[in-house]
């Protein structure tokens, strides 16, 4: 099955690489906005720079608690949260017309995936 003992450890990985992903994303937003995936979801490129700076400090933040998280191969649950969060809060957006609505969609959805698949390793 998927999630055997096993899965502890690719769950681990899982969370160190999308960590080490958020936090170099989230450096490219504050110094190199034009080339940040994340802010490219937004509709609008004339984004105000304190939102982009908030948006690279939240990026940041779930980033290291998810790279934290990973290392240490406890606390699934908080883990699980963030990717709930960021679900929740991309959906919001993409529903208020400031994110582009597929793009806002396809991460909430898999967002929400993961954070299922991190809330099933708990169980095990």
């Amino acid at each position: 099955m998927i999630f055997d003992q096993g899965s502890q450890g690719l769950g681990s990985t899982v969370l160190i690489a999308n960590g080490i992903y958020d936090l170099i994303c989230s450096l490219c937003a504050l110094f190199f906005p034009l080339f940040s995936p994340h802010l490219k979801m937004f509709v609008r490129d004339d984004q105000d720079p304190a939102v982009q700076r908030l948006m690279a400090y939240w990026i940041f933040t779930y980033g290291a608690v998810r790279l934290v998280v990973g290392v240490q191969g406890y606390c699934m649950p908080i883990a699980a949260l963030t990717y709930f969060v960021e679900a929740l809060c991309v959906a919001h957006e993409g529903f208020c017309g400031s994110m582009v609505t597929w793009k806002s969609a396809f991460v909430a959805l898999f967002s929400v995936v993961l954070g299922f698949v991190f809330l099933r390793l708990i169980e095990n």
